[in-house]
């Protein structure tokens, strides 16, 4: 099985890379190959001691191909914590793609109600209600990220008992904003592609 490794990386001591390799080296002495995004970016010339971290968006038009291009998704300890990682599990899960944490490589779905993912498209709905047409076209795709975030990292801590529970309202929206996340990126594309003569 190829699996995506993915946990926090910004704010932690060489960007945290050193459990990336470490869980890298654990899921190949298990016979699994692996995605390793501390990996690539070594490769890229990237030292994570010294140089200064990409924007989000730079790192996810690079990680979800990568991503979706995998059988399942390795959550290392701390993952929470990452808008980054947020979205990429809802994308991973979104796709019906397993997800377990390391290194119990326990399943997390249980996480995050899949009817969350069912409902998407009535979200949406809903959602343009709330704007004028097409308005969260010119919404910073970072905002987007951000807020999918942290309505994700909102439910976690209501599964956990840390907030009040208000249904599944978070999971519903972080849902929503990652569609309009990936909707935007595909909007922009067919732009681009129309004035390329694509």
């Amino acid at each position: 099985m190829r699996y995506y490794i993915a946990s926090a990386m910004t704010g932690l001591p060489a960007c945290n890379f050193p459990a990336f390799f470490a869980a890298e080296a654990a899921l190949e002495a298990m016979g699994h190959t692996s995605f390793n995004p501390a990996r690539k970016d070594v490769e890229d010339g990237f030292d994570p001691v010294s140089d200064h971290p990409k924007p989000l968006r730079e790192y996810m038009i690079d990680d979800l191909p990568e991503l979706l291009k995998c059988d399942a998704v390795c959550l290392l300890e701390g993952w929470e914590k990452s808008r980054g990682v947020s979205l990429e599990v809802f994308v991973a899960l979104f796709f019906g793609m397993p997800v377990v944490e390391f290194p119990s490589m326990q399943h997390i779905a249980q996480y995050v109600p899949f009817v969350a993912f069912q409902t998407c498209k009535e979200i949406m709905d809903v959602g343009a209600l709330k704007h004028k047409k097409n308005s969260w076209l010119v919404e910073a795709p970072d905002n987007h990220a951000h807020k999918a975030a942290r309505h994700a990292l909102t439910h976690l801590m209501q599964i956990r008992g840390e907030a009040k529970p208000d249904g599944e309202i978070h999971a519903r929206m972080a849902c929503c904003r990652a569609a309009m996340l990936v909707a935007q990126g595909l909007e922009f594309e067919m732009q681009d592609d129309a004035v390329c003569g694509v």
